[in-house]
This record gives C-alpha cells, structure tokens and sequence, in this order.
C-alpha cells in the first residue's frame, strides 16, 4: 500500500463509525430478525 492515501482511500478503507456501526435501536423500531426467537432455527 502507498504510503500516502487519499481521503477517498481512507474513507473506503477506515469508514465512519455511523456507517459501521448497526442502526440505533430507536423506540418503534422491529427487532432484529437475527434475535428474534422465532427465527433461531438452530
């Protein structure tokens, strides 16, 4: 890798963490499918 990286290359290489992180669980929001008991048909 280069040693000097541009802010597209940053940006695709280290994303902000509001991208990265999983939605906020607001009040009103369905829970995820993947927590959801009905759905864990393990």
């Amino acid at each position: 890798a280069p040693a000097q990286t541009t802010p597209a290359q940053a940006a695709l290489t280290q994303p902000s963490p509001a991208a990265a992180a999983p939605a906020p669980a607001t009040p009103g929001t369905t829970v995820p499918e993947t927590a959801a008991p009905e759905t864990a048909t393990q």
